[in-house]
């Protein structure tokens, strides 16, 4: 029967702000990476990223960076937030082979930004 997935409902709403993806830039070399947001009922916000991807070699647990965040609605201008990476764990146990999940937060003084 294979895994049944429950998540993906995008976009992701935090508070009043509907969320379709996010993106942040690497300062060596100057590459953008842009990710579909998702959500579970056990995480809010979630991205997934492929298995070497330099986005990983960059990111940790715990690190706070400037995300730009953009909604499904083009004609609505990007936001950009700062962003804490709350985890990144294997996703092979939620169905994701071969990628990791880096959960996202907002910390509390970047909510009013």
């Amino acid at each position: 029967m294979g895994i049944v997935r429950k998540w993906g409902a995008v976009p992701v709403r935090i508070g009043d702000q509907q969320y379709f993806s996010a993106e942040f830039q690497l300062e060596n070399p100057r590459i953008f990476f842009q990710f579909k947001l998702r959500t579970t009922t056990a995480e809010p916000m979630f991205v997934v990223v492929k298995q070497g991807s330099k986005a990983l070699e960059c990111l940790r647990q715990g690190d706070v960076l400037p995300m730009t965040y953009h909604y499904q609605d083009r004609d609505i201008p990007a936001e950009r937030k700062m962003t804490k990476i709350k985890s990144i764990r294997d996703g092979g146990a939620i169905g994701f082979k071969d990628h990791f999940i880096i959960t996202l937060d907002f910390p509390p003084d970047s909510l009013h930004s």
